[in-house]
């Protein structure tokens, strides 16, 4: 198991992750931060010669879709993202409100979904 944080600012992406999976040619399996640093981490990949899911398995967080009657872009962790829209405002309008909050803490379902760049078990 690798932890690979990158160094900020942010910038240059495709060079740290190509140097990275350069010297750790041995890894088969990544969770990145977002769908978008899925993405990235993949197109360097490709340019290493390796193609997902057949060389690696990767998966994104948060369910990024180009549209919505688009299907995913890379195997993920969805979020509902309206969900988390309503129940963000619904707190807000009642700190507003000087309203007592009950519930500091709201767990909204998440939920993985397969297909393009992992294996199917």
């Amino acid at each position: 198991v690798y932890n690979f944080e990158m160094k900020e600012p942010l910038i240059n992406h495709e060079d740290q992750i190509r140097i990275f999976f350069q010297s750790h040619k041995e890894i088969d399996g990544i969770f990145t931060i977002n769908d978008m640093m899925a993405l990235r981490v993949i197109s360097v990949m490709k340019e290493l010669g390796k193609i997902a899911p057949d060389d690696y398995q990767i998966i994104g967080f948060d369910g990024l879709k180009t549209s919505v009657d688009q299907s995913y872009l890379v195997s993920t962790i969805v979020q509902d993202i309206g969900m988390m829209a309503k129940e963000s405002v619904a707190m807000i309008l009642k700190m507003i409100k000087r309203e007592e909050i009950l519930e500091k803490r709201i767990v909204i379902p998440t939920y993985f979904w397969g297909d393009k760049t992992t294996k199917k078990i």
